[in-house]
This record gives structure tokens, C-alpha cells and sequence, in this order.
């Protein structure tokens, strides 16, 4: 029965090659590109895939080569058929199966796809880590490892063609490091873990980088440790995070690049206080702790700046008004405090200068001094 059962298969294999090619014909020597575009035809090439996958043997044998060829030459003829933004799972699918393919018979596989897969010979190092990265979403996609083994390489070259000092280094050590990791996570090799670990360190490290690749470059430091078992690593990581968070948030910048930046990292703090605390250190923990978010409050007070003179009578009550609608949503019926976001300051501002206009609408130089101008 079990053998019958395996014979049925390969006979379903064959008749869906000999469907896919005769439709492939069509579109391509006969003009008629509805033969791939057919409603049927995706169904088609996920039964082919399936019984591929069941099938998992020799992918060098002349019938799983010319079976897989097809199916990439299927994906890139519907690819170039369809319209834009209804044709990116034919892409993946035709990316996925020609770097199948490309190991084996790479004669087989399309040129323009061929050379896509392949990347420049002769890149530069930002070449380079575009190609990786590009390959990289492709194992993000398809989970197919061919292309995190080949964006790993790619980005190791961008790595060692980038000088030290340079202020692109932290980015692409980032990427390697998160290449790393993503191969920790499907193959649980503690080296992989240790690579990322020292990819990330040393993105954190370039002085002439910007704070916000080393405050990435940091976090990664800290989340691969952790992971590799290393907390007292992990709390060094997280800890040169959150010393460079004032820096990659500073007050000069736009408030839209602020907020972004620090909802980006809203979790980094209790992240760097978890670290501590299971590397046994609970002082440090409440010392990382408050200091991440003490950079909430210095941007929240930054946005709540004023060139004008204030009345001095006035200011307490501006500030109690502010700071209750930055913590209270609505102050009128509070309950536990939330956590301060610099998203919520303006706002805060604009109720509490509104209830000073209210309460004193006769006296413009009290209130007109809060009103916020700036970014």
C-alpha cells in the first residue's frame, strides 16, 4: 500500500510538470498569456510544491530538476503577466525555487533571476549589504535557508570591506549579528550566538556612528547575550543602550524623530533591568530602570520649553495641570499612573493652557507665554 501510494505521487508529479509546461508554451511561443494567468494555475503549482516537499530527496535527480524549473519559470512568467502589487507572491515563490535550483543546475535558472541570486562579483561593501539584506528578506519570506547562508556571507564581506572607524560599520554588523541570530534560532548553534554577540558589540563601539545605530547595535548586543546565557554581558549590552538613548533622542532633533526613536525603544529600560536582575544585580536594575526613563522626562520637559517670561504665580498650576494629563489620560477620573510619553506632552500642554485661558481669560501674559510653537 505505502509503495502504491509513493508511485501515485510521482505520477501526479509528472502530469503536473507535463500542465505547467504545456501553459508555459502557450504564454511564451503562442502569445497567450491567459494559459498562466489562468484562476487554476496557482493551485496547480502548490500541489507540485507539496508533493516536492513530501518527496524530499536527491533535488539533483533530471525529473525533481526539470519539475522544480518549471515551477520557477511558471512563477516568473505570472510574475511578469500580473499587475503590480498582485504579483510579489509569484516573485517569492520564483526566488525561492530558483535558489533551489542554483545549487544543481544553474543553467536552468533565469538569467535576470540568476543574477539577482548571485549579487554583483565585484561589490562594494554597501553593495554588498544591500544584496545581503535583500537575500535576507528573502529568508524571512520564504524560510528557505539557502538565502540566510547567503546573506550571511554577503554581509561578513560588507563587514570586512568596511574600515573601523567608518560610520556605516554599526549598521552592517547589525545586520550580520541579526543574520546570526536568525540561524541561532533554526539551528540552536551557540556559535552563531557568540558571532552576534561580537558583531553587535562592536557596532556599538564606533565612535563616528550615528547614536541611533549604536543604540540598535547595543540592544542586540544585550538581546543575543541573554539568549547565549551570558546576563553580565547582556547587562553591559543594555546598559551602553541606554547611556547613548539621550544622544540618539536629543532635543534638537524634531519631535516626529523623537517620538519615533522613543517608541521605538519604550521597552528598553525594563529589558536592562530584566538582564540585571537574572545577573543577580537588583541595585543595578532600578539604577537602568530609572535612568531609561529619565530620558522620557527630559524629552517630555524639553517640549514644554518657552523663550517667554512666566508668571511665577502661575507656573505651579501649569505645571500640576500638565503633568496630570501627562500621566492621567483623564485627570478627572484618575486611577494608577501610566507610564509618561513624549507623544502625550503637547497635548498635556494645550489642556493645561487652555484651563489657565478659562480660569484668567482677561490676562493674555499669564497664559499666552505656555503656548506651544515649536516642533
Amino acid at each position: 500500500m505505502h509503495y502504491h501510494l509513493v508511485t501515485l505521487t510521482r505520477e501526479d508529479r509528472d502530469l503536473l510538470v507535463r500542465n505547467l509546461s504545456r501553459r508555459l508554451s502557450a504564454a511564451e511561443e503562442s502569445g497567450r498569456p491567459a494559459a498562466l494567468l489562468d484562476a487554476v494555475v496557482p493551485g496547480l503549482t502548490r500541489e507540485l510544491a507539496g508533493i516536492l516537499a513530501q518527496q524530499a530527496g536527491d533535488a539533483a535527480a533530471p525529473d525533481v530538476v526539470e519539475a522544480i524549473s518549471v515551477l520557477a519559470a511558471v512563477h516568473l512568467g505570472r510574475y511578469r503577466l500580473l499587475p503590480q502589487g498582485q504579483d510579489e507572491d509569484d516573485l517569492w515563490a520564483c526566488l525561492n525555487w530558483s535558489a533551489v535550483l542554483l545549487p544543481v543546475a544553474p543553467h536552468l535558472v533565469p538569467e535576470p533571476v540568476r543574477a539577482y541570486l548571485a549579487g554583483p562579483a565585484d561589490a562594494t561593501a554597501a553593495g554588498a549589504n544591500d544584496h545581503g539584506a535583500a537575500l535576507y528578506a528573502g529568508y524571512q519570506r520564504t524560510g528557505n535557508t539557502w538565502f540566510l547562508e547567503t546573506a550571511i556571507a554577503r554581509f561578513r564581506e560588507a563587514v570586512e570591506a568596511t574600515p573601523d572607524g567608518h560610520p556605516d560599520r554599526p549598521r552592517r554588523l547589525s545586520n550580520l549579528g541579526t543574520a546570526l541570530r536568525a540561524r541561532f534560532e533554526r539551528t540552536g548553534q551557540l556559535a552563531d550566538l557568540d558571532q552576534a554577540v561580537a558583531a553587535f558589540r562592536d557596532g556599538a563601539a564606533v565612535l563616528t556612528a550615528s547614536p541611533g545605530r549604536r543604540v540598535a547595535a547595543a540592544r542586540g548586543w544585550g538581546q543575543c547575550a541573554l539568549l547565549a546565557g551570558s546576563p553580565q554581558s547582556a547587562v553591559e549590552g543594555y546598559a551602553a543602550a541606554i547611556e547613548l538613548l539621550p544622544l540618539a533622542a536629543w532635543h534638537g532633533l524634531d519631535q516626529r524623530t523623537r517620538e519615533h526613536h522613543l517608541r521605538e525603544w519604550a521597552e528598553l529600560a525594563s529589558d536592562a533591568a530584566g538582564a540585571a536582575i537574572i545577573a543577580g544585580h537588583p541595585v543595578r536594575a532600578v539604577e537602568l530602570l530609572e535612568a531609561g526613563r529619565s530620558v522620557l522626562w527630559t524629552q517630555a520637559l524639553h517640549l514644554l520649553a518657552t523663550l517667554w517670561n512666566i508668571s511665577d504665580a502661575a507656573a505651579p498650576a501649569m505645571a500640576g495641570t500638565t503633568y496630570a494629563h501627562l500621566l492621567h489620560p483623564d485627570p478627572d477620573h484618575p486611577g494608577p499612573a501610566d507610564r509618561p510619553e513624549a507623544a502625550r506632552a503637547p497635548f498635556a500642554l494645550h489642556r493645561a493652557v487652555t484651563r489657565l485661558h478659562q480660569d484668567r481669560p482677561e490676562e493674555p501674559l499669564i497664559w499666552a507665554p505656555y503656548i506651544h510653537l515649536g516642533p
